[in-house]
């Protein structure tokens, strides 16, 4: 729950950053690179915490939907889609996992799982009220938190296959921040072709250093 929280404050945080003058891939960007530059030094001293050659697959995973995740869940923020109704829509995770747990690990979907999962689905149909969402919001923010959703249900899956191969807890979220941040870089040069992200994929080192407080909090 303590998880939960702490991460439902991170689209708290963009609306921040973006209040701050951060553009969407400043702000996606932020958590993981900032994150891992402070775990680095326990890898360094800790072999053992060290990622293994054999886990590389995960991690290059985990660094394709991190960046789709960041950049989904905070274009709804940068378009000005409400914070509540962007954390709804990542929130329908659980739809998400329980599916692709059954696919990818063979987790049983039991009666009570389907019932929980809709009556989730519902409050979140009439909390979010897509059709007047739709109307008032932007469609791509809206769609971007939604996929998002889903990237974070395989979070959560690579997560637990991560543990399965006996990855310690900060083995596998350094391995997701460094490799999320390198999957932001990668897309950065992709996102400026885009029309629609042009505006949104500047990448000044400059913001981060004159608001290295927030920064700071944030990580």
């Amino acid at each position: 729950m303590v998880g939960a929280a702490l991460y439902g404050a991170i689209t708290v945080g963009g609306r921040v950053f973006a209040q701050l003058g951060f553009s969407l891939l400043e702000i996606a960007i932020t958590g993981g690179l900032f994150g891992a530059l402070m775990l680095a030094p326990v890898l360094v001293w800790r072999r053992d915490l060290r990622i293994r050659r054999r886990d590389a697959g995960i991690f290059i995973a985990f660094g394709a939907m991190g960046a789709v995740l960041q950049i989904g869940q905070f274009l709804g923020i940068v378009l000005g889609v409400p914070v509540a109704i962007v954390a709804l829509l990542l929130y329908t995770q659980p739809l998400w996992t329980v599916v692709l747990g059954r696919l990818w690990l063979g987790e049983p979907i039991t009666r009570r799982k389907l019932g929980a999962l809709a009556l989730a689905a519902v409050g979140i149909v009439i909390l979010v009220g897509p059709t007047d969402s739709a109307q008032e919001y932007s469609v791509l923010g809206l769609a971007g938190a939604l996929v998002a959703g889903v990237m974070l249900a395989v979070w959560i899956i690579l997560g637990r296959m991560s543990a399965l191969r006996g990855n310690h807890p900060i083995t596998t979220t350094f391995g997701y921040q460094a490799s999320t941040t390198l999957g932001l870089l990668a897309l950065w040069p992709v996102l400026a072709t885009w029309p629609i992200f042009a505006g949104m994929s500047r990448l000044d080192p400059a913001v981060f250093v004159t608001n290295w407080q927030a920064v700071l909090v944030y990580t």
